[in-house]
């Protein structure tokens, strides 16, 4: 199974979609369909047996888990607000879970959030997918801020400007922070993002 991930601009979801897409030549680790696909599992009802999607937050040593096949929380997380948990109405490419802070129950904040999505067939064919998404949609939103603001603060061409030297250091280093996530550098990430919101702190976080 393959995984991407989005965090909403209200910076209080997160998207996660499941990309494997349909079995195929060029796709063999794909969903199996009815005529191809081999010992792959299948997303139908009849052959699913167990489906979980976990998170752990920044900081956190308890994962929440999603039970996928309880019809309720299927519904809540899926574009498929009825219907059974893999019916015949889920289709491969627009399968996606939305979790938001009210489902998981926790304010969600900028760090690092360790992903697990398993699923399990009735033959006992297994497969989990465990991955790590770097979120800093806080700190991007009140770097932005800072940003916004320079035309307040600089008044001429050659003035020495502390707050424009400051909101250029926050953008380079928001840059900093998303070429570590991207390149997975999860230890430089966490150092990036606390001195980030140290920044924020001290210059005044103007997201809205």
């Amino acid at each position: 199974m393959q995984i991407s991930t989005i965090q909403q601009d209200s910076c209080g979801t997160l998207i996660i979609n499941d990309i494997t897409g349909a079995y195929a030549v060029a796709n063999t680790s794909g969903w199996k369909t009815t005529t191809s696909g081999g010992t792959n599992i299948q997303i139908d009802a009849s052959v699913m047996d167990e489906a979980e999607l976990g998170i752990t937050p920044p900081g956190s040593a308890t994962e929440i888990i999603f039970d996928l096949m309880d019809a309720a929380v299927w519904q809540a997380l899926t574009p498929y607000t009825t219907g059974q948990p893999f019916d015949s109405s889920t289709l491969v490419d627009t399968l996606a879970y939305t979790i938001t802070e009210a489902l998981l129950g926790v304010t969600m904040i900028d760090g690092l959030y360790t992903i697990r999505y398993y699923v399990k067939d009735t033959n006992a064919v297994t497969t989990t997918v465990i991955f790590t998404v770097a979120v800093y949609c806080k700190v991007e939103c009140c770097v932005n801020g800072i940003v916004n603001k320079i035309p307040d603060y600089y008044q001429c061409e050659s003035c020495d400007n502390t707050y424009l030297r400051n909101a250029n250091e926050a953008k380079a280093m928001l840059e900093a922070l998303k070429l570590s996530a991207c390149g997975g550098i999860t230890g430089r990430f966490e150092d990036i993002l606390e001195t980030l919101q140290d920044i924020c702190e001290t210059m005044g976080c103007t997201c809205s």
